[in-house]
């Protein structure tokens, strides 16, 4: 099939953190290197597929039962964004690009994240314009209004007075997109749900390991084996240009110097485990990576 033009962006989001986006009018790919994972739509029935190169497995869904699912993660936490006032406030560059710049004011009934947003600002590109699906899509994953145009950098202010960045792209660029590269690669297995992509295999290690310490004391859950995958699309050579870093800086964190022990007093070491009474307990490590696996998301095992 022959290449098709189209686009490709470097941006950093709120959720994957770096990640690639590439563009046409037959199809989207979302690809976030830190964690793996890939999102992929593409025309004529724009069914939804996750697939995670770490893992080597994937999940797919029609194109309604996705937006239903954001449907929930969204309007279901609270008032979503896009069915907010939004109004044309001025235009700008965002990387090179002409943006028409969006405002919203005014907060949501009380519950979910969202619903604590009292401001935001999107920039909406003025040249990626997007099939109606994608651009639907990607109203309710952002909570934009849906204006067929593809969305640069969106930025917001919650109650307290803070301002985040959801989106923010840093590098465009026209590129030749092979149709076939919004399929599927071969080889993988298929999941049961999209949280069977997500996570990755030492997280889901982790959660068997803690599982096995519950007070039920049951035994672990054998993982089922998935069928072997449907009829799949051939894997595409990707464009050949090679995304730029993100810029910034990365400060790690500073090491904090160990309190002297008073002259004279014992040293007693933390317990390995934390004991609940009645025979149960809970191993200290496993706490310590369930929690770097849940505040660090995007970090590079």
């Amino acid at each position: 099939m022959a290449d098709e033009k189209g686009w490709v962006l470097t941006q950093k989001s709120e959720k994957f953190g770096d990640q690639y986006i590439y563009i046409s009018g037959t199809g989207l790919k979302l690809v976030s290197p830190a964690r793996g994972i890939n999102i992929v739509t593409c025309a004529p029935d724009w069914n939804v597929a996750l697939y995670n190169d770490k893992t080597r497995m994937y999940y797919s869904t029609t194109f309604d039962k996705w937006m239903a699912d954001l449907d929930r993660k969204t309007a279901g936490n609270g008032q979503d964004m896009s069915d907010r006032n939004w109004a044309k406030t001025g235009s700008t560059q965002v990387a090179g690009l002409l943006a028409t710049k969006y405002t919203m004011n005014g907060g949501g009934p009380p519950g979910g994240k969202r619903a604590t947003i009292r401001h935001a600002d999107c920039w909406i590109s003025n040249d990626i314009a997007v099939p109606g699906r994608i651009s639907k899509m990607l109203a309710k994953a952002y909570g934009l209004p849906d204006t067929h145009m593809f969305p640069l950098k969106v930025s917001y202010v919650n109650n307290s007075g803070s301002l985040s960045s959801m989106l923010d792209t840093y590098y465009t660029k026209t590129c030749p997109i092979p149709a076939n590269y919004f399929g599927l690669p071969q080889g993988y297995r298929r999941g049961e749900s999209e949280a069977d992509v997500m996570i990755d295999d030492e997280t889901k290690q982790i959660l068997n390991d803690l599982a096995s310490d519950q007070p039920t004391r049951s035994t672990p859950t054998v993982s089922p084996t998935y069928q072997p995958t449907y009829q799949q699309r051939p894997t595409a050579v990707a464009p050949t240009y090679v995304p730029p870093t993100s810029t910034g800086n990365n400060p790690t964190s500073p090491t904090t110097a160990a309190t002297p022990t008073a002259s004279g007093a014992a040293t007693t070491a933390a317990p390995a485990s934390i004991d609940f009474g009645n025979g149960y307990s809970l191993d200290r490590e496993k706490l310590r990576k369930i929690k770097e696996a849940l505040l660090n998301p995007n970090k590079t095992p």
